[in-house]
C-alpha cells in the first residue's frame, strides 16, 4: 500500500472495518499514518489547493467521465455501477 518511509493521511469513515497488517504495512516500512478530522480537514484543503495551483499534482487521470449536469442521473448510475470513480458534471454541457 505504501512505499518504505511513506506517509498517508486518512479522512472519512469507512463503511466497514478494514484489515491492516500493522507489522508489514506500517511498522517494517517505517510508514507514518495520520488521521484527520474536524478542523484539520481545512488545513489539508489549503495544502491541496497549493499543490494543484503549482502543477505538482495532476488529478486528470482520476477523472473517468465528463458529462452535462442535465445527465446527472446517468452520472450517478455510472458511479453506483462501479464503472466510474470521478464524474465531473458541467452546468452548461460538457466542455470542448
Amino acid at each position: 500500500m505504501l512505499r518504505r518511509g511513506g506517509r498517508i493521511s486518512l479522512l472519512g469513515i469507512p463503511s466497514k472495518p478494514l484489515e491492516l497488517d500493522l507489522a508489514s504495512d506500517v511498522i517494517f516500512k517505517g510508514a507514518s499514518v495520520q488521521g484527520i478530522n474536524g478542523r484539520r480537514v481545512f488545513e489539508t484543503w489549503y495544502k491541496m489547493q497549493a499543490l494543484l495551483k503549482s502543477g505538482a499534482l495532476n488529478l486528470a487521470p482520476l477523472i473517468t467521465d465528463r458529462i452535462a449536469l442535465a445527465d446527472f442521473k446517468q452520472g450517478m448510475e455510472l458511479l453506483l455501477s462501479g464503472n466510474a470513480s470521478k464524474v465531473l458534471m458541467y452546468p452548461n454541457g460538457t466542455p470542448g
